[in-house]
């Protein structure tokens, strides 16, 4: 028996040493003698004694058997997820660490259908989909390579055949042509061969994935196909990382061209000159299988980053009310120009202004609004939390339509123009038609208020703890960042830059679109006392501020700085779907 081999757990407290033929997540090795009895103990009838044999949990990863079913501080399987801190915990964890802590799931459930799951076929697909792309941009640049070749040796046959004719003249320049393209091609073609070479290497690595995965579907427990699946999504996504950072390098896949450049009337001319020749390149085509988390970035002919931006203010309106204070929680952008916001105090109404800060209408409601979003050209979509419900207000006849009720508050409401996002406590955010009808649920826990939609992504805002977070219209979350004071306000701009206003902090923050880098834009505006809304507008690239609750609004002017520099994508892209 290998070193390696364990032995019966149980076995060995009696000082007998037996081979382990049976693995419990729980109880660790057991000999057959000991199995048969395990199967009959009334606490090992519990899906977390899950047992595999121990040929077969050789042959899973190591990340996978190293994955932790026991507690280290309490020496208990673990039995609940606490959502908040994306991690397990066993009963005494619960009443401990996570005692402040809300929404756990039971892992027993959690797990149940793991070898099922979404998230397996998603990584399978991610895998396959990033293998296919490793071998389209290696093919390219072997294409390539062998395109550059080719023009090289066409170059050199058309120097062979000039110093024919000009044997004395062009013995020396041959030699120097040659070497010159030869220096001049040895970065390229070394550039080429680190690419195969990167995307070599990848496919291995994906490889192993892939093993991994099968035999984790195989051979795993269902808290280790749960637990590996996000190990191998953290490792599918840095590999997809790689590929990413590799398009969007500009310079990465220029196609070099070279040809030579000689005209034989002008020979005594030319022979009294070096005789040079050109180069150029142009953009390679490249039919990509579709990947939604790289796609908008290779598609975006400039790339700019977080400093590159910043805002000009072009106007500024005092909006309070001198008889009763107000309590803007929400603001919007309206279609056809102006602005909307909602009052959240004893006023209880909804402001519409034009684009000079001049009040022509206020809608009376029965209580307080909170959230706000232009819905269609005509229409704005309002949350109004104390009667647990959201309507849609026509701007232009004032009816009260797609009336949509509540067992719980709601706050927060954003729109793709048809259909509504709101942010309910009974249902996390949930997603409706133009009739009010629920089409779906995210789950989202927390104290969540303020949300927006832009491209295909959920933005939204969350209290204790601070955070901006970012995930599909499916629910998959794609990032979040922690701030240093609580946000409230949150919006889309262009190149996919997402502002936030933290209060009581006084600052406007602007986030990359990866959810990685962060700027205060606050030294741009001025004094600020407690921002709490905001709102962008694409189609005229600007930015509306609640400076704080009274009715304050300043717009600003989105703007690169002039020194910008950015990177043009040398490539064409071709996208298809892999069904």
């Amino acid at each position: 028996m290998a070193a390696s081999d364990p032995y019966c757990l149980v076995c060995e407290q009696k000082d007998v040493v037996k081979p382990a033929v049976i693995w419990c997540n729980i109880c660790d090795g057991l000999c057959d003698e000991c199995s048969y009895v395990h199967k009959f103990i009334k606490g090992c009838l519990s899906p977390l004694h899950t047992t595999i044999l121990v040929d077969n949990r050789k042959k899973l990863p190591t990340f996978i058997t190293e994955i932790k079913q026991i507690c280290e501080d309490h020496s208990e399987p673990f039995v609940l997820y606490c959502a908040i801190h994306d991690e397990p915990c066993c009963s005494q964890c619960s009443a401990q660490k996570h005692s402040t802590c809300s929404g756990f799931r039971s892992l027993e459930i959690m797990t149940k259908n793991a070898e099922e799951s979404a998230s397996l076929t998603d990584i399978e697909n991610g895998i396959d989909r990033l293998s296919k792309n490793c071998d389209i941009v290696r093919s390219n640049r072997e294409t390539a390579l062998t395109k550059y070749q080719e023009e090289v040796n066409s170059l050199k046959s058309s120097l062979k055949s000039l110093r024919e004719n000009m044997i004395k003249v062009f013995d020396q320049m041959e030699i120097d042509m040659i070497d010159k393209v030869e220096k001049i091609g040895k970065p390229y073609t070394e550039e080429i061969e680190s690419i195969k070479s990167v995307m070599t290497n990848l496919s291995l690595r994906l490889r192993d994935m892939r093993n991994a995965l099968t035999t984790m579907q195989s051979f795993g427990t269902s808290y280790q196909i749960f637990a590996g699946t996000r190990k191998l999504r953290t490792e599918l996504d840095k590999e997809e990382r790689i590929l990413e950072a590799l398009l969007i390098d500009g310079k990465v896949l220029r196609q070099k061209n070279i040809s030579f450049k000689f005209e034989f009337a002008s020979l005594p001319v030319v022979v009294k000159k070096t005789v040079d020749f050109e180069t150029e390149e142009t953009n390679c085509t490249l039919q990509l299988v579709r990947n939604k988390s790289i796609q908008s970035q290779l598609l975006r002919h400039k790339m700019y980053t977080i400093e590159d931006i910043k805002f000009n203010k072009v106007n500024s309106f005092d909006l309070s009310n001198p008889e009763s204070e107000r309590f803007v929680a929400d603001c919007a952008f309206l279609r056809e120009g102006g602005f909307a916001f909602t009052d959240w105090s004893d006023n209880k109404e909804v402001v519409i202004c034009t684009e000079d800060g001049v009040v022509v209408r206020t809608f009376q409601q029965r209580d307080s609004p909170y959230g706000i979003s232009r819905y269609s050209q005509h229409s704005i979509a309002i949350t109004i939390p104390n009667l647990k419900e959201s309507i849609l207000i026509d701007l232009e006849t004032a009816e009260e339509k797609g009336k949509i009720a509540f067992k719980k508050r709601c706050w927060g409401v954003t729109s793709d123009g048809t259909q509504r996002y709101i942010r309910a406590y009974e249902c996390g955010i949930q997603c409706f038609d133009d009739n009010g009808k629920s089409l779906k649920s995210l789950p989202v826990e927390g104290f969540v208020t303020h949300v927006a939609y832009s491209n295909g992504k959920l933005y939204y805002t969350q209290h204790n703890p601070n955070l901006v977070k970012c995930c599909t219209i499916d629910g998959d979350a794609v990032w979040q960042l922690s701030t240093d004071g609580e946000p409230y306000g949150i919006t889309v701009g262009k190149h996919g830059f997402v502002v936030v206003a933290l209060n009581p902090s006084n600052k406007v923050i602007v986030i990359s679109p990866n959810g990685i880098s962060t700027k205060d834009i606050t030294s741009s505006f001025d004094d600020f006392s407690s921002p709490y809304a905001v709102d962008y507008d694409l189609d005229r690239d600007k930015l509306l501020v609640a400076k704080d609750r009274s009715g304050f609004f300043e717009v600003y002017d989105f703007r690169l700085n002039k020194k910008a520099t950015y990177k043009r994508s040398s490539m064409t892209l071709i996208f298809t779907n892999t069904n």
